[in-house]
């Protein structure tokens, strides 16, 4: 069976509650659902010989486990991913290669991305669900997001200080569970800040999501645009977040953002809030916060004045006065 939510004649989410068909098991996993499809992966939940709880296993597509430039990303991703201990990015369980496939297992989450929760609030369509409609609500509460956006950037910079930079962020690999936390998941676009990385791209190929990717990861000259580091997620954060309240991204070019708000989002935007995403995705790095840290505390700072106070003024956003000193 197929669940399928439709919204004015077009298909809005669906989700295959059957079995898979020709792959019923890969290792000592069995297969029960597909989550998500993509033109390389496959996301199934599976349960391990022996154990109750349900996983997540990712797989290359049939096609994709031909290709060698596909599966060094793809078993990079999973290093990536393995190595990486907090409580908000998606921790990765088991890596293998079963009759010429390659997958890997992890936390099974249970809830949206990002990208979903923003399609359904700004549809039309009726949820019956009254504990998905409670779970939908919240989202139209700014401190709500705001929450979820500290939790992000807790990641972020812990991965950073890995020398992890993710170089994809995006709304479909930013998950919030049905208990409110925030995750980070799909690391196969990293760049190795530290020693030396191998070259996975090909010529003429740009990694991450174009949409949501920063200037310098999709320039071609890195001597005029400037290295891709950590600052480059930041301005992807500031792009997705943008995206969730207003449906637009920043234009690369300039540090004006739109202030129209989708209806179903947010009642109202802020202007501190929108001064703190724009510097987060000036097109300029070296005018953004430079880190994830800073960026967390100037959400913090906002945050933690009461609604009786007066909240941090445009001016002292943009000087990034009311940041120091601040703690998350």
């Amino acid at each position: 069976m197929k669940i399928e939510v439709f919204v004015r004649g077009s298909l809005l989410h669906s989700v295959s509650t059957v079995e898979p068909k020709g792959l019923m098991r890969i290792g000592k996993y069995q297969l029960v659902k597909l989550i998500k499809s993509g033109d390389v992966t496959e996301v199934y939940e599976a349960i391990e010989d022996g154990v109750d709880a349900p996983v997540a296993i990712k797989l290359l597509r049939p096609s994709q486990n031909k290709l060698p430039l596909v599966v060094k990303r793809f078993r990079r991703e999973a290093m990536t991913a393995v190595s990486l201990h907090h409580d908000n990015i998606v921790p990765l369980y088991d890596i293998g290669h079963e009759n010429g496939t390659h997958f890997y297992v992890m936390k099974r989450i249970r809830g949206l991305s990002l990208g979903e929760i923003r399609k359904m609030l700004t549809s039309d369509t009726m949820v019956n669900d009254s504990n998905l409609m409670k779970f939908l609500k919240q989202f139209q509460e700014l401190d709500f997001v705001l929450d979820k956006a500290k939790q992000i950037l807790k990641a972020l910079s812990y991965a950073h200080e890995q020398g992890i930079v993710h170089r994809d962020l995006k709304p479909s690999n930013l998950m919030i569970d049905y208990k409110g936390k925030a995750w980070i998941s799909d690391f196969g676009t990293v760049k190795l800040t530290e020693g030396i990385a191998e070259n996975l791209t090909t010529t003429g190929c740009k990694l991450g999501n174009f949409r949501y990717a920063s200037p310098e990861l999709i320039c071609a000259d890195e001597e005029e645009c400037g290295a891709v580091d950590n600052r480059s997620d930041l301005y992807s954060f500031a792009a997705v977040f943008f995206d969730f309240f207003t449906g637009q991204v920043p234009s690369r070019k300039t540090s004006e953002f739109s202030q129209e708000l989708c209806a179903g989002t947010i009642a109202e935007f802020p202007e501190s809030i929108h001064a703190i995403l724009s510097r987060a995705g000036h097109p300029d790095a070296d005018k953004r916060f430079q880190s994830a840290d800073e960026l967390k505390r100037a959400l913090a700072s906002y945050d933690s004045f009461s609604s009786g106070q007066q909240k941090p003024s445009l001016i002292m956003v943009l000087l990034g006065r009311f940041t120091k000193g601040m703690g998350s």
